[in-house]
């Protein structure tokens, strides 16, 4: 939330750096895009049967998770541009801090739903199957968002 507000603050003194900002993490998001397209393109059918995942223990696993997501400097990127793009200057503290909150409560769902899934077997499989398409669905959509962030500037 601190960083959020931070971020507005700098950006209304530096409108060159909420440029610079949206234009960087357009790049990347169609950079990303690209590599999840081709990717999808060289992937082959998955036709030997998944390994046994050992399930770790509830703790640690959210603990990892969160250790992992906040030390990822894509996130820095992908806040910022989004955020750049949607939170503008007619946005109050108060508003700021509720979609702070609703970040963290998005992010919470989002990991727990995903994490639910895939610890289905059948899900799993299903996934390894169909990741040649969802790779380059996702990867069309992240160059698609970076193209948008970049023009509408």
């Amino acid at each position: 939330g601190i960083a959020l507000l931070g971020l507005h603050l700098i950006i209304e003194k530096m409108a060159w750096l909420h440029t610079l900002i949206m234009v960087g993490g357009g790049l990347y998001l169609c950079w990303m895009g690209y590599q999840m397209l081709r990717g999808a393109l060289k992937k082959e059918a998955v036709s030997a049967p998944a390994p046994q995942v050992e399930l770790a223990k509830s703790g640690r696993s959210f603990l990892k998770g969160l250790l992992t997501n906040l030390a990822n400097p894509k996130a820095i990127i992908y806040f910022g541009s989004v955020f750049s793009l949607f939170v503008g200057d007619n946005v109050g503290t108060t508003a700021r801090w509720g979609i702070f909150a609703l970040i963290i409560v998005e992010t919470l769902a989002w990991f727990t739903v995903v994490a639910s899934l895939f610890a289905l077997p059948q899900m799993r499989r299903g996934y390894q199957r169909l990741a040649k398409w969802i790779d380059g669905f996702a990867g069309a959509l992240f160059a698609g968002f970076g193209i948008h962030l970049i023009i509408s500037r």
